[in-house]
């Protein structure tokens, strides 16, 4: 992780933006911790990935849990799913995959 202040990033974005692209967060300090991070958009779009779908499955679980836990199908359709959290190149193609796993 690179640490670096804006207005260093001003005057040398390129670099910057390289360091980001090629998957090394850069970290721009700002006062009163007001702090941003630049990551790759294929970092942001694994991380949003990522999100959504365990979001969903704690949403997922936690609606089985009330009624006793998940049954064998739901558990292995979890599984399947879970191996595929690596963000896809069309994260759109790949939201419809992932919705038509669960039926929704």
């Amino acid at each position: 992780m690179v640490v670096t202040k804006p207005a260093e990033i001003r005057k040398e974005q390129k670099k910057y933006f390289s360091i980001a692209y090629k998957g090394e967060p850069v970290v721009v300090s700002r006062p009163r911790n007001e702090n941003v991070v630049v990551i790759s958009e294929e970092q942001y779009k694994e991380l949003t990935t990522q999100n959504r779908l365990l979001a969903y499955y704690s949403g997922l679980m936690g609606k089985e849990n009330l009624s006793g836990g998940l049954s064998k199908p739901k558990a292995r359709i979890i599984g399947i799913a879970k191996d595929k959290l690596k963000a896809p190149d069309n994260l759109d193609e790949y939201n419809d995959e992932i919705a038509g796993m669960f039926g929704v």
